[in-house]
């Protein structure tokens, strides 16, 4: 079977299940949460009414599509007819194809967020602003929770430790590595 058939077949199977469309239900709505639960910034209109929302809807997107992203992962396993789709394709090609079809569940999940974000925002709503942030925030966001989740999920193939690792390192990004945390990973000593 060729990639991009593979890939058309784990797309379309991705988004005929019920449970994405809930994800992408739950994360158009997680925007909110930065107007309730998480507000880390205040003091301009555009930290209260882009930089929270979008900061609020990363962290409830990423921990949405990452138990989406295991359960995907998990479910050829858990039915056993792994040895099954092993024997027809390989494992590497199907684990590849079903990341990229759950990466692109997430930028679907992009679209569906302008309008909520629009209705929510009301008048300070400026599409260019809003797209960039979105881009820059809440996208990378989904992709490494979808990305961290799916090599994981591949080095132990076990749905519990996956979720362990995930909710330990998300937990680490809010507390120990705050400041500056992706730029931690990125750094290099100097001798």
């Amino acid at each position: 079977m060729k990639f991009s058939s593979l890939f058309r077949v784990e797309l379309g199977r991705l988004f005929r299940s019920r449970l994405t469309w809930a994800v992408l239900g739950i994360t158009a709505a997680a925007p909110a949460v930065g107007f309730t639960f998480y507000c880390p910034l205040s003091g301009s209109l555009n930290s209260t009414a882009l930089a929270n929302p979008a900061l609020g809807g990363s962290l409830a997107g990423a921990l949405i599509f990452a138990l989406l992203t295991v359960l995907e992962l998990d479910r050829v396993h858990s039915s056993h007819t792994d040895v099954l789709t092993d024997s027809m394709i390989s494992p590497l090609a199907a684990e590849v194809c079903r990341t990229l079809a759950l990466l692109t569940a997430a930028s679907a999940a992009m679209i569906i967020w302008m309008p909520v974000t629009a209705s929510l925002t009301g008048a300070v709503f400026r599409p260019g602003l809003c797209a960039a942030v979105y881009l820059l925030v809440m996208l990378p966001s989904l992709w490494f929770s979808i990305l961290f989740t799916a090599a994981v999920y591949q080095l132990v193939q076990r749905l519990d430790i996956t979720l362990a690792a995930f909710v330990g390192f998300f937990l680490l990004s809010l507390s120990a590595w705050r400041e500056n945390w992706l730029g931690r990973w990125g750094k290099l000593k100097k001798a």
